[in-house]
């Protein structure tokens, strides 16, 4: 059954939401309440009280109010109800599908919108993701967390010895710590040289990008017309 009064008992967080969004856009209360009394236009306009009196969860902005807030702060409703932890739905929804942080998702989103479909910084990010076996190099780490534990047992209580690459006669075993710092050192020279070679894809595209208009009036028969 659906708790009617869901929002009632949330008004502390709607009013911390809201005077968080009202700070991180440098706005006093009275200015707040003059950008919602002027969208909203000259009828029944609000004040400062009104704007405290939701921020410290003793009220609640009525659904016209929430949607020329959400407006002004360019976040979705939801998350002035508290229903999701990110400002936009879409943020959620891929946090919930990829496991990507909050702060991640929106800075790759800002970084897209400031940059357009041509900034290196995303297409290297994007190669990256999508070239490196994620799964290896977090077996990896897994085996060098868990074997770096000074109780063995702990260590073995994670799975059974087949699923770990360190053993001695069916027993997990802790190797020698040069051997676990080799481990780490290959990850970060596997992960280098990606990162190497992604930089170079991705200059190498920027630079045809850039130039593509000279390459293409440089090649052979650029200049013959249609009719020969």
């Amino acid at each position: 059954m659906v708790d009617i009064f869901i929002y009632d008992k949330r008004k502390s967080e709607i009013g911390k939401r809201i005077k968080d969004e009202r700070k991180r856009l440098k706005l006093t209360q009275d200015e707040l309440a003059a950008r919602v009394s002027t969208a909203e236009g000259s009828h029944d306009p609000i004040g400062q009280s009104t704007v405290s009196s939701w921020e410290k969860g003793a009220t609640l902005p009525p659904i016209g109010r929430l949607i020329i807030l959400a407006h002004i702060f360019d976040c979705d409703i939801a998350y002035l109800l508290g229903d999701i932890k990110s400002r936009r739905w879409e943020h959620t929804d891929i946090n919930q599908y990829t496991g990507l942080t909050y702060e991640a998702i929106s800075t790759l989103h800002t970084a897209y919108q400031h940059g357009g479909i041509h900034f290196a910084a995303i297409e290297l990010i994007s190669a990256i993701i999508q070239d490196i076996d994620y799964q290896d190099i977090s077996k990896e780490i897994f085996e060098i967390t868990e074997l770096s534990k000074r109780d063995i047992k702990a260590a073995a209580s994670y799975g059974s010895a087949r699923d770990f690459s360190y053993t001695k006669d069916g027993c997990v075993v802790l190797p020698p710590r040069d051997t676990r710092n080799y481990k780490k050192e290959q990850i970060i020279r596997a992960l280098s040289e990606k990162l190497r070679k992604e930089i170079d894809l991705v200059v190498a595209n920027q630079l045809f990008f850039l130039y593509q208009d000279q390459i293409k009036r440089a090649a052979p028969g650029a200049a013959n017309t249609r009719d020969g």
